[in-house]
Parts: C-alpha cells; structure tokens; sequence
C-alpha cells in the first residue's frame, strides 16, 4: 500500500519489488543496484587515493617549505657572520679587466661603496686602485692563471676621496660545467697596520740614529 512505500522510503529504502515479480524485471534492477554498488565503492577507492595523494602532496610541500625556511636562516647566519668579519669576499674574472662578479656586503664598510657598485662595471674595480700600484695588481691577477693563486696590497681610493691600503689574496677556481675560471678572493684592510708598522720603523730607524749620533 502507499502507506506502507512511504513508510519504507521514510526508512531509506530506494526501490521495492511487487508481487507477483516478473523475474526479468527483478533481474533488471539487481544488475542496476549491484553497478550502483560498485560504482560506490569505486568513487570511495578513488577519494581514498586522492586523499592519499594530497596527504603526500601537502608533506612534500611542508618539507619543502621547511627546507626553505632551513635555507633561509642557514643563509641570514651566514650572511650575518660575513657581515660582521672584517674582510670582504669576492669573485672576479680571470681575465682582464677582471671583472668583479659577486661582493659580499663587508666591501661597503671597507670602501663606502656598495657591491652592486663593483659588480655593475666592470672596470670599476682597477679604476680606483692607485696608478702607481695598478701595474703590480695586474701582473699578479694575471699571475693567478699560471700559479693558481695570488696577493697583492694596494693603495684603493675609497668613496670619502681617501686611499686606503688592502692585501688581496685569492685563488683560481677551475669550474666544472665547462664555464670560464674564476678568481676567488678575500679583501682586507691593512691601513692601520701599515701606519702602525711604518711608526715603528721610524721609531727604530730614530732610536738607530740617535745611537750613531750619541756614539
């Protein structure tokens, strides 16, 4: 009776087979619920796999946002401990005019200048070493190639207009993707200890003088 169907649907009953069934029709709606069942357990499978999948895909972001993070901190430290020695770093080059490709921010406290001064010309770099210093610069630089290493001090005019005395000492560094040399170096500043170094030689050439002129 209707009462009864309604009563059934009202329970979560989808479909009903009357009496006296035809078995075709019966036949008909098993094969229609059993494709409906195993469509259902399909989807189910597939919003399994898709949960797993996103699950993976949302902790390989999470690992890679972590190592990001790592990086980052690994790279502020760094940059930090750069920062706060009193040497520059830098990688130049090989070849005349040997130009600056990567400064760390420490030239800026030696010279005034900052890196993306040096890195942006090329020639910026010999430009401010004094002339009478610049031919022993080169001759060492170029020197690099065949010893693979170098020093040099010189007299480099800083951005006050002043010169300031710096002992560059490097390596060459032979890359291995097939890319041109380059030079690998540390700058610092020697200015206090050459005024130092030349006080005292005064002194003692005063003091030898002084001994002559008493003897």
């Amino acid at each position: 009776e209707d009462a009864h169907m309604r009563r059934g649907y009202d329970a979560g009953a989808v479909d009903y087979v009357f009496k006296p069934f035809d078995p075709v029709m019966l036949r008909s709606k098993v094969a229609v619920f059993v494709e409906l069942h195993e469509k259902t357990l399909e989807i189910q499978r597939k919003a399994i796999a898709e949960q797993a999948l996103l699950a993976k895909a949302l902790q390989a972001e999470k690992e890679k946002l972590e190592a990001e993070r790592s990086l980052r901190s690994a790279e502020e430290r760094q940059e930090a401990i750069l920062g706060s020695l009193p040497v520059c770093f830098h990688a130049r080059a090989a070849e005349p005019p040997f130009a600056a490709r990567f400064v760390t921010k420490g030239v800026e406290r030696l010279t005034g200048f900052p890196p993306e001064r040096l890195t942006s010309d090329p020639r910026f770099g010999l430009s401010r070493v004094h002339p009478d210093d610049l031919p022993r610069v080169r001759e060492a630089l170029l020197a690099a190639k065949a010893t693979g290493s170098y020093t040099c001090e010189f007299r480099w005019q800083c951005a006050d207009g002043k010169y300031r005395i710096f002992l560059d000492q490097g390596i060459l560094s032979k890359s291995a993707d097939g890319r041109r040399p380059e030079i690998l170096g540390t700058l610092l500043d020697v200015t206090e200890r050459r005024e130092l170094e030349d006080q005292l030689l005064q002194s003692q050439r005063l003091d030898a003088i002084g001994k002559l002129t008493g003897g």
